[in-house]
């Protein structure tokens, strides 16, 4: 994608646009998938929980990654080297996540959500 450079004191209004329909196109719909396994009577529950995990992984992630920068910094490497460390340390967390997931059942079907009234999920 070519990007034109503003005219001097212009306001460049590509980037908001472009950042906008990034993050349309990269929701993830966990809440949603989550949500349609749950009793109607969890559903606050289930939110809440999804919603802190989902802060909680933001909040991690950004202090690991800010660590391992600072840790870079003072140790006098280079910033390719703290990102190195950063993206190792979000690989890690994405195998341990994999390895936790052994433990979902593989038989769970994607329900409409009346159903899921039916069966309770602890």
């Amino acid at each position: 994608m070519a990007m034109l450079k503003p005219a001097k004191g212009e306001i460049n209004k590509a980037k908001p646009v472009s950042f906008a329909l990034s993050q349309f196109t990269a929701f993830a719909p966990t809440s949603l998938l989550m949500l349609q396994q749950v009793a109607p009577a969890r559903t606050g529950r289930a939110s809440a929980s999804l919603n802190l995990l989902d802060v909680l992984g933001t909040a991690l992630g950004t202090g690991l990654g800010g660590a391992a920068i600072a840790l870079a910094s003072n140790q006098g490497w280079a910033l390719s080297t703290a990102l190195t460390i950063a993206f190792a340390l979000a690989g890690a967390a994405a195998l341990a996540a994999l390895f936790v997931t052994r433990r979902l059942p593989l038989s769970l079907a994607i329900s409409p959500a009346g159903a899921a009234a039916d069966r309770v999920i602890r």
